[in-house]
């Protein structure tokens, strides 16, 4: 088996855009419509450690090998589906036999922008999308969606399709929506399919991802309210000390933190999508006041609310 070698290749959208289908996006305004994109990548391993800007699904159509994930590896088989979020250094190789195939889709920024409330909707997102990409990257513990062999055939029709989408100038907008109706109803699948796997934890394990969900699940669904340790600590059924390790060790960061990123995160899309003024966003994403916001998103986004709003009308 090939190993990996270490790399500090980082892409942008536009630049995998330009990569793989020759769009540039300098000198074609009409690739800004362009929101996702599908290929194959295979007869090109080892596939050297990166990172990019955007979210990708990788879902192994064939073959066997090796994925890493920052400083972790995980054995791979046909059928594996992998979340990888923005600026997560990952790679490939394959087996000796040579027959590794990963279908890549690519979820641009704007694609998230879009459609990420409603996948934030669906059952399985946050395991899908926050919690299992985590585990990945810190434990060696195989908990993501695969997809099984008698449906597989079904999968591959769909991926046929998706591809096809992106045969021929994706820059006419032609097949856009259909495309990114079609990764929608993907995803919502396969978060479905994680979320029946959670069971396949082994016993070893010192995590206890079921209590930790539903720490996660209480902070997505009440994170404009005053949230306290003592209030994770009830949900999860865990003392303070057991909490705070374990949620450090699944997301490299203390609940305070991801109830924070969550309030941003929730802010940013009110700015983007709503005429809600400042001090309103401050109280309904949980903030004291909208100082305390502005102080607290400029530390995080290095800009003022107000600067952020601007800067995504003017994109």
């Amino acid at each position: 088996m090939s190993a990996v070698v270490p790399s500090k290749s980082f892409y942008t959208f536009e630049q995998a855009l330009d990569a793989r289908f020759r769009i540039s996006c300098e000198n074609n305004k009409n690739s800004e419509n362009i929101l996702s994109a599908v290929y194959i990548h295979k007869d090109d391993f080892p596939l050297l450690k990166h990172s990019h800007n955007f979210y990708e699904i990788n879902i192994i159509i064939n073959g066997s090998g090796m994925h890493f994930i920052e400083d972790n590896r995980l054995p791979t088989q046909t059928g594996d589906v992998f979340v990888i979020p923005p600026n997560l250094a990952h790679g490939y190789s394959e087996d000796k036999e040579g027959t590794l195939e990963i279908l890549h889709i690519l979820l641009s920024e704007r694609f998230m922008r879009e459609y990420g409330g409603m996948l934030r909707g669906t059952s399985g997102y946050s395991l899908l999308f926050n919690v299992e990409p985590q585990l990945r990257k810190n434990v060696n513990v195989k908990l993501f969606a695969a997809i099984g062999k008698e449906e597989f055939v079904f999968y591959l029709h769909e991926f046929n399709k998706l591809i096809s989408f992106c045969r021929g100038d994706m820059t006419t907008g032609e097949y856009e929506t259909n495309k990114n109706a079609k990764i929608l109803n993907l995803l919502c699948d396969l978060a479905a399919t994680l979320t029946a796997n959670t069971n396949v934890l082994p016993k070893e394990s010192a995590l206890n991802v079921t209590e930790l969900l539903r720490v996660i699940a209480y902070i997505d669904e009440n994170y404009a309210e005053n949230i306290t340790l003592a209030d994770l600590c009830a949900v999860s059924n865990m003392s303070r000390s057991s909490l705070l390790n374990q949620f450090s060790r699944l997301y490299n960061c203390s609940p305070s933190v991801y109830l924070l990123n969550t309030r941003l995160e929730n802010a940013c899309k009110m700015l983007e999508q709503s005429q809600y003024s400042i001090a309103q966003i401050a109280q309904d994403c949980g903030f004291y006041d909208s100082s305390h916001f502005s102080k607290m998103f400029c530390k995080v986004k290095k800009m003022l609310p107000k600067e952020y709003r601007h800067s995504i009308k003017t994109h």
